[in-house]
């Protein structure tokens, strides 16, 4: 997820076809939730990445705080309100500002790296500087 610094604010860039009923749907509400799963949690994203109508069935949540939902168990999250869209070809640029945001530090992060799920390795600790 990129990220731009504008006057002193973070703001999240995503961009998204213009056409997907998905899309469509987030831009009509003019908030999001970022969920950065947490390992574990493959199966809520399988849900997610099929095509079915309902991603959200049995999976565990609760309003953020523009009402988006933030996921139980996820690692990290960022809250977003609509700051403005920019056209780009066949997809549209969405450009929010960020609401909240926040991480369970006791949570490792899912990794999905050349077709399949992996864990990281933690390595050896390092020391504050």
């Amino acid at each position: 997820m990129p990220a731009v610094r504008m006057r002193g604010q973070v703001r999240e860039v995503r961009a998204g076809e213009k056409e997907t009923s998905r899309g469509s749907r987030e831009r009509e509400t003019k908030d999001w939730q970022v969920n950065v799963l947490a390992a574990g949690q493959a199966d809520v994203s399988a849900a997610f990445a099929g095509s079915g109508n309902d991603r959200f069935h049995g999976v565990g949540r609760s309003p953020g705080p523009g009402g988006a939902p933030r996921l139980d168990g996820v690692c990290a999250f960022v809250s977003c309100a609509l700051w403005d869209e920019y056209e780009a070809g066949d997809h549209t640029l969405v450009v929010g500002r960020v609401l909240a945001l926040g991480a369970d530090p006791a949570r490792e992060p899912l990794v999905f790296h050349r077709g399949r799920y992996r864990e990281l390795d933690p390595g050896p600790r390092s020391r504050p500087r």
